[in-house]
């Protein structure tokens, strides 16, 4: 979570949506700005006024990304037991519904944004205009830059077959609908 008191925003960071590259921006250009937290969830209360923004993904997309992650990144604590699976595998054990309560990056976006309003939601899919549009990053002329990168491989739908299609729809469904994430 990044909080700028002065602009009265928060900004918050939902696992691979893009918000490396938002932090980056922030924390390049908003010297005074507080941060709390990559992945903290909840504004505190002297923040209630503030405006709340975030960034969503596709949920199929995100569920590839988060797949890349675990499956190569050495410094994730799935490593030595995702090295060794299939995408299927990932998403049997993504999709389950009895996780451990601590296990909040693969949890789906709705969950994440459950307790908070936010005021302004960016898409991953369009991440650099939304954000160009957004009127702190052009009050402030930020610019973003790409991070993680590295992690693309094949576009998100050649991953998937039906079954494991129909397990991260219905997994999802909320963020689907709440979220218009198509």
């Amino acid at each position: 979570m990044f909080i700028d008191h002065k602009r009265k925003f928060v900004f918050l960071g939902i696992p691979r949506t893009g918000t490396t590259s938002v932090y980056s921006a922030l924390r390049s250009t908003i010297h005074d700005g507080t941060y709390t937290g990559k992945h903290d969830m909840q504004p505190p209360p002297e923040c209630a006024d503030y405006a709340i923004v975030a960034c969503v993904r596709n949920p199929y997309s995100r569920e590839v990304s988060h797949y890349l992650y675990r499956h190569t990144k050495k410094d994730n604590a799935l490593y030595p037991w995702a090295k060794k699976w299939t995408f299927k595998d990932y998403i049997d054990w993504s999709t389950q519904t009895q996780r451990p309560p601590h296990d909040f990056h693969d949890k789906p976006q709705s969950v994440h944004l459950a307790k908070v309003r936010v005021t302004y939601l960016m898409r991953f899919e369009n991440l650099e205009r939304m954000f160009n549009e957004w009127p702190i990053a052009q009050e402030l002329n930020m610019t973003l830059p790409r991070r993680n990168a590295k992690l693309r491989g094949q576009p998100w739908y050649h991953y998937y077959d039906a079954n494991t299609a129909r397990k991260v729809a219905h997994w999802a469904k909320n963020d689907f609908v709440n979220m218009a994430t198509t």
